[in-house]
This record gives C-alpha cells, structure tokens and sequence, in this order.
C-alpha cells in the first residue's frame, strides 16, 4: 500500500479555483438586501417598494408556496414503519402515501436506517 502520509491538501496544493469559491448566499445581492430589509424595519419610507422578497436560497414557502406534502408523508411513514399498520394512520395520512410507503418498505432491504448502499436503493 502506498505511503500517502506526505500528501497534504492545504490551500497553497488545491486548485485556486476552489480558493476563489464564494458561497453565493452571503454574496454582494444578499448584503445588500439585508441593507433594504434593515431600512424597512426601521420605517424608511424612501425605498420604492416595502418589502424584500429572499428568492436567493431555494425556499419557495418565503414566497407562500406550501410544501409538497406527499414526499414528506411517505418518508415519515417510511422512517417509521410499524405507523403503516396503525389503525389512526388512515385518519392521519392519505391511502396513496401509505401505499407507496408501504411499497418502499417491502422493498429497501434494511429499512432506511443510517448505512446502505452507495448507489441508493433500487426500487
């Protein structure tokens, strides 16, 4: 086996490219709508809008938009099987998540615990 004690990834050997990455949400636009938002609370009436809409992070519901709920009930049913059996899960969750969950379940061989396969599962 080779001996790789030498080899160190430092910011002087990483390509400077990575160096130079920014993480876009703290960039020069979100710096500058925290400024508008800040002079909003503060009751700034100069601006010619009176509010700032944060579309810089992926997060449709800042903008009213309700979460896609069927992922997240099939995943909580998935996360904890023995629910699927329960008689009050019908009151709780819709036929269609509890059958895709159930669907998952019989299929992930070991559940969805923390280790699996590398490529994901393959129902």
């Amino acid at each position: 086996m080779p001996d790789n004690r030498n080899k160190v990834l430092t910011t002087a050997t990483v390509n400077p490219n990575v160096v130079k990455a920014e993480y876009a949400v703290r960039g020069a636009l979100v710096l500058r709508s925290v400024q508008y938002s800040d002079r909003l609370a503060r009751g700034d009436k100069s601006l010619s809008f009176d509010k700032v809409i944060p579309c810089n992070i992926g997060n449709p519901q800042v903008l009213k938009q309700e979460p896609i709920e069927f992922h997240r009930q099939v995943l909580a049913l998935v996360n904890v099987p023995g629910l699927v059996d329960q008689p009050e899960v019908k009151k709780l969750f819709p036929e269609d998540a509890i059958e895709r969950a159930k669907f998952y379940i019989d299929n992930i061989v070991g559940g969805t615990g923390a280790y699996g396969h590398s490529k994901g599962s393959a129902c």
